[in-house]
């Protein structure tokens, strides 16, 4: 394993290496905030792949930008903006139109068909059931505006305080705190009443709508796009703290966005970046 040598060093310090020419220090950077760029990215479009383009494009603006960094504020406050203003300003994504309100995400899991599901695999059967579960909740949290989808993300997933939170989004912390607040209602309010997962009397139970799910071509068993390349984590964790593949499946679920060991993210390469500078 190579170690970076400049892993304790402050994001600010790693700038002005940067800036000075070191490709080594913006290797650093971009390692890591591209999975908090990532994450963003998905909870905000619904669709790994386009979560992957927006956090290359999100990247290539901070290289190109850095130089226009005053060390007024933290390096995380302009990444912040950076990353807020590409994805307001972005063309809605494809998932964008298709769950743009809780009624239409309410009418497409009454339209996906109530059905068994047998797998030959029980390790994979869980795994598509974990993915229709995750393509759910993103489609849940698509129902909510750009601004308040954002609020969710930063405020209720990763835990950003109102005075930073209130500063991303340019608004007050009054206003901040208030449109958190919504989201939250608004997503419970919809869960409550429809998912299973919070109320065991709702119909909608993930196991049963997996297999229209496959068969509509919403999860694909040959490109899953959250659950197959963290297979390996999963049993690693399994093995090593006595729990059962279940157990690692739930807290994933519950933890979908954060960074911890159930990270949605699968790290990829932005060496064609370094050409930048």
């Amino acid at each position: 394993m190579v170690l970076d040598k400049y892993s304790d060093i402050v994001d600010e310090k790693l700038i002005e290496l940067i800036l000075d020419g070191n490709k080594d220090a913006l290797n650093t950077l971009i390692n890591r905030h591209k999975d908090w760029i990532f994450n963003v990215a998905i909870g905000m479009t619904g669709n790994k792949h386009a979560a992957e383009d927006v956090t290359q494009e999100v990247l290539i603006k901070i290289v190109t930008k850095l130089s226009t960094f005053k060390f007024k504020s933290s390096f995380r406050t302009w990444l912040y903006h950076i990353v807020k203003n590409h994805i307001y300003n972005m063309e809605r994504k494809a998932k964008e139109y298709h769950f743009s309100s809780f009624e239409k995400h309410k009418s497409f899991l009454e339209n996906l068909k109530d059905d068994d599901f047998e797998y030959d695999n029980l390790v994979e059967r869980e795994m598509l059931i974990e993915e229709t579960k995750i393509e759910c909740m993103l489609g849940m949290l698509l129902c909510l505006d750009r601004d308040q989808r954002m609020i969710f993300i930063i405020g209720a997933i990763f835990g950003v305080d109102s005075a930073t939170g209130a500063s991303f989004i340019e608004t007050s912390e009054v206003n901040y705190r208030k449109k958190l607040s919504r989201a939250r209602n608004d997503l419970k309010g919809f869960m409550q009443d429809n998912c299973s997962l919070v109320n065991k009397n709702n119909k909608c139970k993930c196991v049963k709508k997996t297999k229209a799910a496959i068969q509509m071509g919403y999860v694909d068993p040959n490109d899953l796009q959250f659950t197959n390349k963290h297979y390996s984590k999963i049993k690693d964790i399994v093995s090593k703290n006595d729990v059962t593949i279940q157990d690692v499946i739930i807290k994933r679920i519950q933890g979908l966005f954060k960074d911890n060991p159930y990270s949605i993210f699968e790290t990829k390469e932005f060496s064609e970046l370094m050409s930048i500078m």
